[in-house]
């Protein structure tokens, strides 16, 4: 309910079906676990604006895993914007016996999530992202990102339009196949 304003502690814990979550935007506290052991979690709907100050970067910051998530102020399945978050891992190497620890973060994902500033989404950050996710990120992540970007292409200014454009291109098969792989005619079709 959009009433919700705190997630507690292991709201979600084991919920191993759980594929979507739904949440308003009043979301302004979270505790630890709550998406623990949640593997098949994809869709994250935010009932509001991209422009609206959400819970949105909380939640993110507790899935380390591909999450795509909706904008919907209206209804649910009419997204007005939708982006993607790959996933990233992050451990720590001990470097000497004083146990001094090194933290290491791979995958661009871990950036992207960073993109909001008061709770709100910065396009340009987030777009920001795109030059080192080139590198790193696989042509299935770099797909979904563009391709969600292009859709949506809300604050979408034409330098990274280019960008994103020349990912589909460039990995035009891998486009084919996650729109056909998820029967996304509409994808499909914008492709």
């Amino acid at each position: 309910p959009d009433q919700i304003i705190t997630l507690h502690n292991a709201a979600f814990y084991n919920c191993r079906k759980l594929r979507k979550l739904s949440v308003g935007t009043n979301i302004s506290g979270i505790g630890s676990d709550e998406f623990m052991n949640d593997t098949h979690l994809e869709d994250l709907i935010i009932r509001g604006k991209d422009t609206d100050a959400s819970g949105l970067p909380l939640i993110l910051e507790r899935i380390a895993e591909n999450i795509t998530v909706s904008f919907c102020p209206d209804k649910e399945n009419d997204p007005a914007s939708v982006l993607f978050f790959p996933e990233y891992y992050e451990w720590l190497d001990e470097i000497s016996p004083a146990h001094i620890f090194s933290r290491s973060i791979h995958g661009e994902g871990f950036r992207m999530r960073k993109s909001f500033d008061k709770g709100v989404l910065d396009y340009r950050k987030y777009d920001s992202c795109l030059d080192n996710a080139l590198t790193i990120e696989s042509p299935e992540s770099l797909c979904k990102i563009s391709l969600n970007r292009l859709r949506w292409p809300s604050c979408l200014n034409a330098v990274f339009k280019e960008k994103y454009e020349a990912v589909v291109k460039k990995y035009m098969d891998t486009a084919f196949s996650l729109a056909i792989g998820t029967e996304d005619f509409l994808l499909l079709q914008f492709i």
